[in-house]
């Protein structure tokens, strides 16, 4: 039965334990008939190519227009497990987008997609998302994994294994929310990364000298492990001159594009 057509999200003192539930009551429903939508919020080069690539981002919108926030439900998938049924999901609406801008004679844009650490200890997860990239003839050079730092650092061992049979499939990996943890550079020796991306709190606030001495050391020792880098949560000039004066690759915020849905990113492209 599902329950949840009363219910009202927002910030309101409402007792979190029946949120969760209605939530959790209407998880399996919105799956099906489409609630959650796949946004895209551009990375740009800094060296003036423009839009270079995406990152896929999830939102849950009820059938009468009402909005989750991620922050209501992320969590709480991640605790009950669904957050891999959620990851498969979107990583085949990216799929199916990037056959789609294939077959209208677009160049596509490589699509990052965020996976749970969750997904990580499933032994086939690699084999489904082959499946699934096969099934639509996306080649998974356009396609990035993306796992947050704290999954590496939770379970080194396992992971550095995943994350080589994520290369040996061809996937493009990217380390997320890099700094946040306490073990960030001598993960950087082991691990085959392609992408890594500095946590948008470095970007939060005017920086200061001994921040920017970190920054930029810590980008051109990735660069010198060839690793490209992408700054997230980039909103102001002053914050993107530094960012092109150190030579970092990429960036990612709001001074280039909100996450938006798909149809009004495709319009963005060039070709």
């Amino acid at each position: 039965i599902i329950r949840s057509t009363s219910v009202v999200f927002n910030d309101g003192p409402f007792d979190s334990s029946y949120r969760e539930n209605e939530i959790i009551n209407r998880m399996e429903y919105a799956l099906k008939h489409g609630e959650f939508k796949v946004y895209l919020q551009p990375k740009v080069g800094l060296d003036g190519l423009g839009i270079v690539g995406a990152e896929a981002l999830v939102r849950w919108q009820h059938e009468d227009g009402r909005i989750v926030p991620p922050r209501d439900f992320i969590p709480l998938f991640e605790k009950n497990g669904f957050i891999t049924e959620l990851d498969l999901y979107v990583f085949e609406r990216v799929c199916r987008l990037i056959k789609s801008w294939k077959d209208s004679g677009r160049t596509p844009y490589p699509i990052a997609v965020n996976i749970s650490r969750i997904h990580l200890t499933k032994p086939d997860f690699l084999e489904e998302l082959e499946q699934i990239a096969g099934k639509y003839g996306v080649e998974s050079r356009y396609l990035e994994l993306e796992i947050t730092e704290s999954a590496f650092l939770n379970n080194p061992g396992e992971i550095l294994e995943v994350a080589r049979r994520i290369k040996e499939r061809g996937f493009v990996l990217s380390m997320d929310d890099f700094g946040t943890g306490y073990s960030s550079l001598s993960l950087l020796k082991d691990l085959p990364v392609d992408i890594i991306k500095l946590d948008k709190e470095f970007f939060q606030k005017r920086l200061n000298d001994r921040e920017k001495i970190i920054i930029a050391n810590v980008i051109h020792l990735a660069h010198e492990l060839d690793i490209q880098v992408i700054s997230e949560g980039i909103e102001t000039a002053e914050h993107e001159a530094f960012l092109t004066e150190i030579g970092c690759n990429l960036a990612q915020g709001y001074r280039y594009g909100r996450p938006a849905p798909i149809g009004e990113f495709t319009d963005l492209m060039t070709d």
